[in-house]
């Protein structure tokens, strides 16, 4: 959540938007809405309120953000299930997302903000397509 309140600093109005990180950090930041201080304390709010509506905390290293491409999430994934999976599942995952997921979504710039289960279920006929079965070891007998 973004807070914040209007400054004045050499005579003109500052509005100054701050948040908080995943470390609990406060960050601020000085926007200038070049308004003199005599008489536009009203409109310095006004700007300010459209600063904070508009403004968004910049995403921290590993941190998910609607902004990101949905190419760039999966590949995160597998460090995350390493511990609970065993390193033939671990290296099976990992190929599964370098060779297969990343490379399909990666040529179609989609932010996990626009993500519909639509393109989800464009990439399994995609995959259902072009994948070829593998015959059973039991039908070769």
């Amino acid at each position: 959540m973004v807070s914040g309140h209007p400054q004045v600093k050499k005579r003109y109005y500052y509005a100054v938007p701050s948040y908080y990180d995943s470390r609990n950090k406060r960050h601020i930041k000085y926007v200038s809405t070049g308004l003199p201080e005599k008489g536009s304390r009203r409109k310095a709010e006004a700007a300010l309120v459209k600063i904070r509506s508009a403004f968004e905390p910049p995403a921290e290293i590993g941190e998910l953000c609607s902004n990101m491409l949905f190419a760039d999430y999966p590949l995160g994934w597998p460090e995350i299930v390493k511990v609970r999976v065993k390193p033939t599942t671990f290296g099976s995952y990992e190929s599964v997302v370098k060779q297969t997921i990343e490379p399909y979504f990666r040529i179609r710039p989609i932010t996990l903000k626009e993500l519909e289960s639509r393109h989800i279920q464009q990439f399994y006929y995609e995959k259902l397509r072009t994948v070829k079965p593998v015959p059973s070891s039991t039908t070769m007998l």
